[in-house]
């Protein structure tokens, strides 16, 4: 039997966490990146997919936000300073299904770099970016080298199997790529199964789609 759910804690395991065993000062540092212009907070909302290009029914926007990239970063992460200096938003949406499989979510991101070298090497750090909550312990963590998405360049694909105590196992699988400067993300977890990899390289080719049309093109952005 497994234990309820309390308010605030995570539904399934491997679920990213807004702000798991955080420090204060991490906090309100990264609180300054909700800070910036309008205009490019609104930009980089407009750069993610929506439900209606989730696979299957079911789906529902569970939320939407943006921060200035690269906010809260250390003084010697010199991609993040790079970024940051950009001015420009991350942006992230989360979505979540009750069928037919009970307890999957999915999140995307984009997060805008200063050039396409920095995407690149960006994308080969985002399996130690994605925070958890505490508590939830892997047991299995592989990469896979045969996954591919239209319209990117540099690609990471990883699936852990999780485990949180009173919530019982289940897999999140993730892909990390770049569209030019811009880094896309798109995690999926759930119970059991969760999502299979078929549907992760669907929503992950729906956004790098997103990212490739003209009007998301830089050419587009007045920075």
């Amino acid at each position: 039997m497994s234990t309820p759910r309390l308010p605030g804690q995570p539904e399934y395991p491997g679920q990213p966490a807004a702000w798991p065993d955080v420090s204060p000062w991490k906090k309100l540092s990264q609180s300054f990146g909700t800070f910036g212009k309008p205009r490019l907070r609104r930009e980089a909302l407009t750069l993610l997919i929506d439900v209606s290009a989730l696979p299957g029914t079911g789906w529902r926007e569970l939320n939407t936000s943006s921060s200035r990239v690269g906010a809260g970063a250390g003084s010697r992460e010199s991609i993040a300073k790079r970024a940051r200096a950009t001015g420009e938003f991350s942006a992230v949406r989360r979505f979540r299904t009750e069928q037919p499989k009970p307890g999957r979510g999915v999140m995307v991101q984009v997060l805008p770099m200063a050039s396409v070298a920095d995407a690149q090497a960006q994308v080969q750090m985002m399996p130690s970016s994605i925070v958890r909550w505490s508590g939830v312990e892997t047991l299995e963590d592989r990469v896979l080298d045969d996954i591919e998405v239209p319209l990117t360049d540099s690609l990471l694909a990883w699936e852990r199997l999780n485990e949180r105590k009173g919530y019982g196992k289940g897999y999140s699988r993730t892909i990390a790529a770049n569209v030019g400067r811009r880094v896309l993300l798109v995690s999926c977890s759930g119970m059991g199964a969760g999502c299979e990899w078929s549907e992760v390289v669907l929503i992950a080719s729906a956004q790098a789609r997103r990212l490739a049309e003209p009007k998301a093109s830089d050419e587009a952005i007045e920075n």
